[in-house]
Protein backbone atom coordinates (compact mmCIF):
# COMPACT_ATOMS: atom_id res chain seq x y z
CA UNK A 1 0.00 0.00 0.00
CA UNK A 2 1.64 3.54 -0.78
CA UNK A 3 -0.01 6.57 1.13
CA UNK A 4 0.21 10.63 0.68
CA UNK A 5 -0.97 13.44 2.50
CA UNK A 6 -2.86 16.32 0.03
CA UNK A 7 -2.16 19.37 2.35
CA UNK A 8 -4.47 22.35 1.54
CA UNK A 9 -2.87 25.36 0.15
CA UNK A 10 -3.61 29.15 0.83
CA UNK A 11 -3.22 32.60 -0.72
CA UNK A 12 -1.12 34.70 1.18
CA UNK A 13 -1.85 37.34 -1.91
CA UNK A 14 -3.76 37.19 -5.25
CA UNK A 15 -3.72 39.56 -8.13
CA UNK A 16 -5.63 39.24 -10.89
CA UNK A 17 -3.85 41.15 -14.04
CA UNK A 18 -5.41 40.92 -17.80
CA UNK A 19 -7.07 38.39 -19.36
CA UNK A 20 -3.69 36.83 -21.94
CA UNK A 21 -4.31 35.48 -25.06
CA UNK A 22 -5.00 31.65 -23.90
CA UNK A 23 -8.21 33.18 -22.23
CA UNK A 24 -6.38 32.58 -18.72
CA UNK A 25 -5.58 35.28 -16.74
CA UNK A 26 -2.25 36.46 -15.50
CA UNK A 27 -1.50 36.37 -11.92
CA UNK A 28 0.90 37.31 -9.73
CA UNK A 29 0.28 35.02 -6.35
CA UNK A 30 1.31 33.72 -2.98
CA UNK A 31 1.08 30.12 -2.20
CA UNK A 32 1.01 28.76 1.09
CA UNK A 33 0.60 25.10 1.93
CA UNK A 34 -1.38 24.29 5.36
CA UNK A 35 -1.53 21.25 7.50
CA UNK A 36 -5.16 20.73 6.81
CA UNK A 37 -5.01 17.64 4.16
CA UNK A 38 -6.49 14.63 2.41
CA UNK A 39 -4.90 11.20 2.16
CA UNK A 40 -5.04 9.17 -0.84
CA UNK A 41 -3.84 5.13 -0.60
CA UNK A 42 -3.29 2.86 -3.17
CA UNK A 43 -3.26 -0.71 -3.47
CA UNK A 44 -2.87 -3.70 -6.24
CA UNK A 45 -5.58 -5.09 -7.51
CA UNK A 46 -7.21 -7.46 -9.81
CA UNK A 47 -9.51 -4.54 -11.91
CA UNK A 48 -9.34 -1.44 -13.97
CA UNK A 49 -8.30 1.43 -12.00
CA UNK A 50 -10.64 2.37 -9.50
CA UNK A 51 -11.20 5.51 -7.45
CA UNK A 52 -13.21 5.63 -4.50
CA UNK A 53 -14.05 8.62 -1.85
CA UNK A 54 -15.85 6.91 1.22
CA UNK A 55 -17.75 9.75 2.93
CA UNK A 56 -17.56 12.67 0.45
CA UNK A 57 -19.28 13.31 -2.24
CA UNK A 58 -16.56 14.09 -4.35
CA UNK A 59 -16.69 12.61 -8.10
CA UNK A 60 -15.46 8.50 -8.32
CA UNK A 61 -15.65 8.81 -12.43
CA UNK A 62 -12.72 10.86 -14.52
CA UNK A 63 -14.06 13.90 -13.78
CA UNK A 64 -11.98 13.50 -10.65
CA UNK A 65 -8.46 15.12 -10.99
CA UNK A 66 -6.86 12.18 -9.27
CA UNK A 67 -8.28 9.80 -12.36
CA UNK A 68 -7.41 12.17 -14.57
CA UNK A 69 -3.45 12.63 -13.06
CA UNK A 70 -3.10 8.87 -13.48
CA UNK A 71 -4.21 8.93 -17.06
CA UNK A 72 -2.40 12.02 -17.84
CA UNK A 73 1.04 10.34 -16.01
CA UNK A 74 0.41 7.06 -17.92
CA UNK A 75 0.23 9.05 -21.23
CA UNK A 76 3.51 11.01 -20.35
CA UNK A 77 5.75 8.09 -19.58
CA UNK A 78 4.47 6.07 -22.40
CA UNK A 79 2.09 3.36 -20.68
CA UNK A 80 -0.89 2.08 -21.16
CA UNK A 81 -4.17 3.46 -19.05
CA UNK A 82 -3.66 2.74 -15.98
CA UNK A 83 -5.55 -0.34 -14.19
CA UNK A 84 -5.04 -3.09 -11.29
CA UNK A 85 -4.94 0.17 -9.13
CA UNK A 86 -6.99 0.68 -6.51
CA UNK A 87 -7.22 4.31 -4.92
CA UNK A 88 -9.08 5.80 -1.89
CA UNK A 89 -9.26 9.18 -1.36
CA UNK A 90 -10.52 10.44 2.37
CA UNK A 91 -11.59 14.25 1.97
CA UNK A 92 -11.22 16.94 4.37
CA UNK A 93 -9.85 19.66 2.83
CA UNK A 94 -13.71 21.52 1.52
CA UNK A 95 -14.19 22.05 -2.31
CA UNK A 96 -14.79 25.82 -3.88
CA UNK A 97 -13.37 27.17 -0.46
CA UNK A 98 -9.94 28.37 -2.72
CA UNK A 99 -7.71 25.56 -0.88
CA UNK A 100 -6.80 23.69 -3.90
CA UNK A 101 -8.20 20.69 -2.43
CA UNK A 102 -8.87 19.04 -6.02
CA UNK A 103 -5.47 19.89 -6.94
CA UNK A 104 -3.64 18.91 -4.30
CA UNK A 105 -5.17 15.63 -4.21
CA UNK A 106 -4.50 15.24 -8.28
CA UNK A 107 -0.58 15.78 -7.47
CA UNK A 108 -0.25 13.50 -4.83
CA UNK A 109 -1.59 11.11 -7.08
CA UNK A 110 1.16 11.73 -9.28
CA UNK A 111 3.63 11.23 -6.80
CA UNK A 112 2.28 8.59 -5.61
CA UNK A 113 2.09 6.79 -9.04
CA UNK A 114 5.82 7.60 -9.78
CA UNK A 115 6.35 5.17 -6.61
CA UNK A 116 4.52 2.29 -7.56
CA UNK A 117 5.54 2.75 -11.09
CA UNK A 118 9.25 2.69 -10.04
CA UNK A 119 9.67 6.64 -11.72
CA UNK A 120 11.96 8.58 -9.73
CA UNK A 121 10.46 11.41 -8.45
CA UNK A 122 10.78 14.69 -10.86
CA UNK A 123 9.12 17.93 -9.68
CA UNK A 124 9.70 19.65 -13.78
CA UNK A 125 7.75 16.45 -14.48
CA UNK A 126 5.33 16.80 -12.03
CA UNK A 127 4.64 20.01 -12.83
CA UNK A 128 4.17 19.77 -16.46
CA UNK A 129 2.06 17.18 -16.31
CA UNK A 130 -0.19 18.62 -13.24
CA UNK A 131 0.21 21.82 -15.23
CA UNK A 132 -1.72 20.76 -18.23
CA UNK A 133 -4.85 19.49 -15.65
CA UNK A 134 -5.01 22.93 -13.49
CA UNK A 135 -3.47 26.41 -12.82
CA UNK A 136 -3.23 25.38 -9.13
CA UNK A 137 -1.22 21.52 -9.31
CA UNK A 138 2.17 22.78 -10.43
CA UNK A 139 2.84 24.33 -6.87
CA UNK A 140 2.53 21.39 -5.71
CA UNK A 141 5.26 19.78 -6.43
CA UNK A 142 7.14 22.51 -4.64
CA UNK A 143 4.67 23.04 -1.27
CA UNK A 144 5.77 25.50 1.35
CA UNK A 145 5.86 29.06 -0.04
CA UNK A 146 5.92 29.74 -3.56
CA UNK A 147 5.34 32.62 -5.87
CA UNK A 148 3.46 31.72 -8.99
CA UNK A 149 3.27 33.97 -11.89
CA UNK A 150 1.69 33.39 -15.88
CA UNK A 151 -1.49 31.54 -15.01
CA UNK A 152 -0.39 30.43 -11.44
CA UNK A 153 1.83 27.73 -12.96
CA UNK A 154 5.44 29.48 -13.03
CA UNK A 155 6.69 28.58 -9.57
CA UNK A 156 9.78 30.47 -7.72
CA UNK A 157 9.68 28.92 -4.17
CA UNK A 158 10.34 31.96 -1.94
CA UNK A 159 11.97 31.69 2.07
CA UNK A 160 9.80 29.85 4.20
CA UNK A 161 6.70 31.75 5.63
CA UNK A 162 7.63 30.76 9.79
CA UNK A 163 5.13 28.64 11.52
CA UNK A 164 2.02 30.21 11.99
CA UNK A 165 -1.17 28.90 13.07
CA UNK A 166 -4.69 30.60 10.96
CA UNK A 167 -7.90 30.42 10.99
CA UNK A 168 -9.81 29.26 8.17
CA UNK A 169 -13.18 30.04 7.81
CA UNK A 170 -15.51 28.36 5.40
CA UNK A 171 -19.02 30.39 4.24
CA UNK A 172 -22.13 28.30 3.66
CA UNK A 173 -21.56 28.24 0.06
CA UNK A 174 -19.44 27.95 -3.08
CA UNK A 175 -18.03 29.74 -5.05
CA UNK A 176 -16.79 28.01 -8.31
CA UNK A 177 -13.15 29.30 -9.92
CA UNK A 178 -14.76 30.42 -13.17
CA UNK A 179 -17.24 32.88 -11.28
CA UNK A 180 -14.67 34.39 -9.37
CA UNK A 181 -12.70 35.43 -12.23
CA UNK A 182 -15.79 36.92 -14.21
CA UNK A 183 -16.12 38.69 -11.17
CA UNK A 184 -13.33 40.38 -11.01
CA UNK A 185 -13.47 41.27 -14.87
CA UNK A 186 -16.93 42.67 -14.37
CA UNK A 187 -15.72 44.92 -11.57
CA UNK A 188 -13.30 46.39 -13.82
CA UNK A 189 -15.20 48.20 -16.78
CA UNK A 190 -13.72 49.88 -19.96
CA UNK A 191 -10.13 50.05 -19.81
CA UNK A 192 -9.42 48.58 -16.06
CA UNK A 193 -10.95 45.18 -17.24
CA UNK A 194 -8.42 44.73 -19.56
CA UNK A 195 -5.33 46.84 -17.41
CA UNK A 196 -5.81 44.34 -14.24
CA UNK A 197 -5.38 44.76 -10.70
CA UNK A 198 -4.41 47.89 -9.25
CA UNK A 199 -2.08 48.41 -6.09
CA UNK A 200 -0.70 44.90 -7.05
CA UNK A 201 2.52 44.68 -7.14
CA UNK A 202 4.20 42.64 -4.28
CA UNK A 203 7.87 42.58 -3.30
CA UNK A 204 8.85 38.90 -1.96
CA UNK A 205 10.94 38.73 0.90
CA UNK A 206 14.70 38.19 0.41
CA UNK A 207 14.90 36.09 4.33
CA UNK A 208 12.35 34.47 6.29
CA UNK A 209 12.22 37.13 9.28
CA UNK A 210 11.11 39.63 6.99
CA UNK A 211 7.28 38.09 5.86
CA UNK A 212 5.36 39.11 8.83
CA UNK A 213 5.94 42.91 7.82
CA UNK A 214 5.73 41.48 4.11
CA UNK A 215 2.16 40.11 5.00
CA UNK A 216 0.44 43.52 5.59
CA UNK A 217 0.74 44.47 2.02
CA UNK A 218 -0.93 40.87 0.74
CA UNK A 219 -4.49 41.11 -0.73
CA UNK A 220 -6.73 39.07 -2.68
CA UNK A 221 -8.61 40.29 -5.55
CA UNK A 222 -11.28 37.42 -5.21
CA UNK A 223 -12.63 39.31 -1.74
CA UNK A 224 -13.93 42.68 -2.50
CA UNK A 225 -15.98 40.69 -5.17
CA UNK A 226 -17.27 38.01 -3.70
CA UNK A 227 -18.47 39.97 -0.58
CA UNK A 228 -20.34 42.39 -2.95
CA UNK A 229 -22.37 38.83 -3.93
CA UNK A 230 -22.58 37.38 -0.77
CA UNK A 231 -22.71 40.03 1.89
CA UNK A 232 -23.86 37.10 4.25
CA UNK A 233 -20.46 35.47 4.36
CA UNK A 234 -19.01 34.63 7.91
CA UNK A 235 -16.31 36.95 8.69
CA UNK A 236 -13.49 35.03 11.34
CA UNK A 237 -14.86 35.12 14.49
CA UNK A 238 -18.58 35.85 13.52
CA UNK A 239 -20.96 33.88 15.42
CA UNK A 240 -22.07 31.97 12.07
CA UNK A 241 -18.27 31.20 11.10
CA UNK A 242 -17.97 27.44 10.80
CA UNK A 243 -14.05 27.86 10.39
CA UNK A 244 -11.14 25.06 10.12
CA UNK A 245 -7.64 25.61 12.38
CA UNK A 246 -4.94 25.21 10.15
CA UNK A 247 -0.61 25.73 10.31
CA UNK A 248 1.42 27.37 7.71
CA UNK A 249 3.31 23.96 6.12
CA UNK A 250 6.94 24.08 4.41
CA UNK A 251 6.67 20.84 2.62
CA UNK A 252 4.45 19.46 1.25
CA UNK A 253 6.27 16.03 0.93
CA UNK A 254 5.61 13.36 3.11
Amino acid sequence: MWTASARAKINLHLAVHARRPDGFHALTTVFQTIDLADTLTIVEHDGPFTLRCPGSDAPEDDSNLVSRAARALASELGRPEPAGLLVTLHKQVPTQAGLGGGSADAMAALRLLCEVWRVPEDRDLLARVGGRLGSDIPFFAWGGTALGLGRGDEITPLPPLPALSCAIVRPPFGVPTGDAYRWVAESRPGDAAKGGSRDSRFDPPARADQWLERLAACRNDFEPVVAARHPEAPTPGSPGARGRRGRSHEDCGD
